[in-house]
């Protein structure tokens, strides 16, 4: 198939996906109230009493759909404070300097390639923390925008592989994926909230809050599991999305598999995280870190890898050479 023909399915099974998303919110609150049905059940089925109070349902489902979406808006205002350049800032970036000569070239091929794109320019960054070849474009709307490449990218980068990989982040900037990246992220924290809630629960003194706070805490995991598998499978296909524009707007396919082979020699993992209780906790309380996370060209060196690859927020290196490869053949 041809890059057109990419494009247009990455755009459909995104579709499909963000579809799976919002019927998975109105499942999860129902799997809430089956789970805290449980003990009820039991209780009728032991003794024959039964204990259902009024409004049982309603209650459940509502406070899980409160949590979900409460959370949701909470993180989604976080993450919108100061807009992309505010958040490239926060990773450790600065505006890039004309005064510095490969800098001035990636300020050419930012402004080269948003005139073949015929989009607004971007703010145009450097993050400089990072020993990692890597990009990344933040932003909710036109006027917030910022595409940031680390400093190892522009040392260690030919322009035409620099090309390519700006090439890849204007086009995550014109399809709408950064913002779409960030409200994955906080529609992940608001069901990732119903199990936090019934954590907190099991540190009470009361028998039945400990029981009802483990049966909520259950249900909430495999909200979060389900969630994140969306996620992670939406931020994959906008990734295909953004190789293939880039071969479309810079005319050549060497440029950014170069930029991807350079980048896999590199990614070795720190570490592969278990899935435990604290480490739930802990994507929980780092919710921006998993926006950012999507947000990168490459996964960052010390990303959180749960369940292999099903979690996975980039396809590997070899797919998505695989795919840019089809399409020149095609």
């Amino acid at each position: 198939m041809g890059f057109r023909q990419q494009q247009r399915e990455a755009r459909a099974a995104t579709g499909w996906l963000r579809l799976g998303f919002w019927l998975m919110v109105p499942l999860v609150a129902l799997s809430v109230h089956l789970m805290l049905s449980i003990p009820l059940w039991l209780v009728w089925w032991l003794f024959g009493i039964e204990i259902a109070p009024t409004g049982f349902f309603w209650a459940n489902v509502g406070t899980a759909l409160f949590l979900i979406l409460g959370g949701w808006w909470l993180e989604s205002s976080h993450l919108r404070q100061g807009g992309g350049v505010a958040l490239v800032k926060r990773l450790g970036g600065r505006m890039a300097k004309e005064s510095d000569a490969r800098e001035k070239v990636y300020l050419n091929v930012v402004q080269e390639l948003c005139i073949s794109a015929r989009m607004p320019v971007p703010m145009v960054m450097v993050i400089e923390r990072s020993e990692q070849i890597n990009a990344l474009a933040a932003g909710w709307a036109r006027g917030d925008m910022a595409v940031a490449v680390t400093s190892q990218t522009l040392e260690q980068l030919s322009r035409d592989e620099l090309q390519g990989v700006v090439a890849h982040e204007l086009s995550h900037i014109r399809e709408g994926d950064t913002a779409l990246s960030m409200q994955l992220a906080s529609k992940v924290y608001g069901l990732h909230m119903i199990f936090g809630y019934g954590r907190s629960l099991i540190g009470t003194d009361l028998i039945f809050l400990r029981v009802f706070g483990g049966l909520m805490m259950y249900a909430g995991l495999a909200g979060w599991f389900a969630g994140s598998l969306l996620q992670a499978a939406i931020s994959r296909q906008r990734e295909y999305l953004a190789d293939a524009r880039a071969v479309e707007w810079t005319r050549q396919i060497d440029g950014i598999a170069g930029a991807l082979e350079k980048m896999q020699d590199q990614w070795q993992p720190s570490w592969r995280a278990r899935v435990v209780m604290d480490d739930l906790e802990l994507m929980g309380n780092r919710t921006e870190s998993s926006a950012v996370s999507h947000l990168w060209m490459a996964p960052p060196l010390d990303t959180l890898n749960l369940f292999g690859q099903w979690l996975d927020s980039h396809p590997t290196v070899q797919q998505r050479l695989q795919r840019l490869r089809r399409a020149v053949a095609f």
